[in-house]
């Protein structure tokens, strides 16, 4: 288990590192191993110091579960830490379960425990440095990278890997937010644990719900998951999948016709013995590219009209999970509706909340299930929110992550900041999963490595 840290002599005064070819990489999640990796593995720092005040690196929320319920809800074909190395995760897995093929679901645990093994052998070029950032400056000469503590570290460059925006309460259950029984973050140590005995309102039915549900199953409550739309992601097929003949997107200039061609597409596949999800599958690796086609005003009427049912059918659960919801809702341990939460108030010792269909549900706990907040300008996340305020970052379109260049470099920060990971969204469509975040941690490792263009050397002098 990777558990170095960093010298705190090293960086108590001041200055960690002034290396030409060193780099911070600010968040210890599954994003920020990746590219940690990446880069040394490419030479393209000969040092990494991560910036994360948890324990271990390589896990963040997604990976942190101590569950092996909480299962990985995509094959572990896909899920290699490196693009020129994509069926390694699948190798590691074999020694632990002999039997795991490429199209396992396996524990989210085992994940991060890969990442674990994968930062022991890059060990000691890589640092962790267990703290909080709480600024970052870009300069010609370097970035610094501002502590917590009121240390601060330098290298050349620096990667912002924070993982998606922290979950919010909708706006209209911020005011109850405070009150006892309300949880805010699942995922926080212990949230879930020792409530006491009556029905769980879950707020929101993705991924997150899902997760909520396998945790609190078989303790004799009634969960209740109350969702705008009422749908639970859909299940993966269990078995091989057969991807569509001669799939081509062709180019369209409107949400309206893409949603249309998607729907053809799927019934045509359907016909000649396919699954739907065979084709959403077959899309990922040109959404991207079909995201970044569309006008700013068609993609906000994308995001507007068919998000949801996109979230729901392209993140789904492992067929073990799948079939372990639809038990429970048969036997009335599980009630999803498609509702909205419009107020809580606290009556009789239990909270009671107000429903927008008209009715009122009462529960001894009411978790936040919606998953990260989409709009950048409402994170919790800290560091986000500062750098948004001195305009050191801004918003990208539709603010739906941070304004980067294509390579994710940060503009007007003469080439020293980069992110990856889920606040790329909006400029990118898929960013949040492991295929795409490898692929961004090579191009990083990729674009430190070429010598500075025309470009790069006006912007640094500029």
């Amino acid at each position: 288990m990777f558990t170095c840290s960093i010298d705190k002599q090293e960086i108590c005064s001041g200055i960690a590192t002034n290396a030409d070819n060193a780099a911070v990489v600010i968040g210890g999640g599954a994003a920020g191993t990746l590219v940690a990796l990446e880069v040394l593995g490419a030479h393209a720092a000969d040092r990494v110091l991560v910036v994360e005040p948890a324990i271990h690196l390589g896990r963040g929320v997604a990976y942190g579960t101590a569950s092996l319920d909480h299962l990985l809800n995509v094959p572990a074909r896909w899920l290699g830490a490196s693009p020129g190395r994509p069926d390694e995760f699948v190798t590691w897995a074999r020694g632990r379960a002999p039997d795991t093929t490429p199209g396992s679901f396996l524990p989210r645990r085992w994940y991060g425990d890969y990442l674990a093994d994968l930062l022991d052998h890059a060990a000691p070029a890589v640092d962790h440095v267990r703290s909080r950032a709480v600024d970052v400056v870009s300069g010609v000469d370097g970035v610094t990278v501002v502590l917590e503590d009121g240390r601060y570290l330098r290298a050349a460059r620096a990667v912002l890997a924070l993982g998606p925006s922290p979950s919010a309460w909708p706006g209209g259950l911020a005011p109850a937010g405070g009150l006892p029984g309300m949880v805010e973050d699942p995922w926080a140590p212990g949230a879930l644990d020792d409530l006491p005995p009556g029905d769980v309102l879950l707020v929101g039915s993705g991924l997150t719900a899902v997760d909520a549900v396998l945790t609190l199953r078989g303790t004799g409550r009634r969960l209740i998951a109350v969702s705008r739309h009422g749908l639970l992601p859909a299940a993966h097929c269990d078995g091989p999948p057969v991807t569509p003949a001669d799939l081509t997107v062709p180019s369209v200039r409107s949400a309206r016709e893409l949603v249309a061609w998607v729907r053809l597409t799927i019934a045509e596949h359907g016909r000649e013995g396919g699954d739907w999800r065979e084709v959403v599958d077959a899309l990922r690796p040109a959404t991207n590219a079909v995201w970044a086609s569309l006008p700013l005003e068609e993609r906000r009427r994308l995001v507007a009209t068919a998000h949801r049912l996109w979230e729901v059918s392209r993140h789904r659960m492992a067929p073990r999970v799948a079939a372990t919801i639809a038990e429970l809702r048969a036997t009335g341990e599980l009630d999803v509706r498609a509702d909205r939460v419009d107020a809580v108030r606290v009556t009789g010792g239990c909270l009671e909340a107000t429903l927008s269909q008209g009715g009122r549900t009462r529960a001894v706990a009411i978790v936040n299930c919606t998953g990260p907040t989409a709009d950048v300008r409402r994170t919790a996340n800290p560091l986000v929110r500062h750098l948004l305020d001195v305009r050191a970052l801004r918003p990208g379109p539709l603010a739906l992550g941070l304004d980067t260049d294509a390579d994710g470099r940060v503009p007007n920060a003469s080439g020293r900041l980069w992110v990856i990971g889920a606040h790329r969204r909006g400029r990118l469509w898929e960013t949040t999963a492991i295929p795409e975040i490898r692929q961004q941690a090579a191009a990083i490792a990729a674009a430190w490595r070429r010598p500075a263009s025309a470009r790069d050397v006006a912007e640094l002098v500029g």
